[in-house]
């Protein structure tokens, strides 16, 4: 899971550089010839090609296409997690789904270093994190979106084929655990889903790639 937090600082850099770069970035979006009032132009411009002295502009396409300020605002903090172009793309198209999406990623975080305190990669800890984010975002965003955001997480030509599979694993697992808990129960807590994800440990339902160093 790549969602972290960054110091507001970098943020502050951020934006000084886009006013630095400005007219490079205006004139990059106006020879991409899209047009400013249509419902697909942050998508659209998100994907433009960039060189060197254009790397930062995708990150002004809110303020191109002239999204609301609040959205607009949304988008650009986006930019600083490291996301993939699928979920640049979910953020250009639903933001508000986006922010909420990336709050629970911090949350499934937080529960899991509850009983995991650092968090590794393609061990339970890493499972953790791809179960919970799911069933959080099922029970919170809905099946359709969740499936979204997951797919689009997952998007990352440069992650190694087995560890894409264990992510897409344990996330179908997640979502489905919620789905049932759902059926049983109108809303359920995050500790009932943490307790579902302890019994598929013990199940043995997960799929780990690396064994967690002391594990016995």
């Amino acid at each position: 899971m790549r969602y972290r937090l960054l110091v507001p600082i970098f943020f502050s850099a951020m934006v000084g550089s886009l006013n630095a770069h400005a007219d490079v970035c205006l004139k990059w979006f106006e020879r991409a010839k899209l047009d400013p009032k249509s419902s697909s132009c942050v998508s659209d411009c998100v994907s433009v090609d960039v060189n060197m002295g254009t790397f930062s502009c995708p990150t002004q396409c809110a303020s191109f296409c002239k999204r609301p300020l609040h959205k607009d605002f949304i988008f650009k903090v986006s930019e600083l997690y490291g996301l993939t172009l699928a979920e640049r793309a979910l953020v250009a198209q639903m933001p508000e789904l986006s922010w909420k999406a990336y709050r629970l990623s911090h949350q499934a975080e937080n529960l899991c270093q509850k009983k995991y305190a650092s968090s590794l990669t393609n061990d339970v800890s890493d499972a953790c994190r791809h179960f919970l984010w799911a069933a959080l975002m099922t029970r919170d965003l809905g099946s359709t979106a969740t499936s979204q955001f997951l797919e689009a997480h997952e998007e990352d030509p440069k992650q190694p084929a087995n560890e894409r599979a264990m992510d897409l694993a344990n996330n179908r697992l997640g979502a489905l655990v919620a789905i049932e808990l759902m059926k049983s129960k109108k809303k359920f807590s995050d500790e009932s889903i943490f307790i579902e994800f302890e019994n598929a440990v013990k199940s043995k339902k997960l799929v780990i790639l690396k064994e967690r160093p002391g594990a016995q």
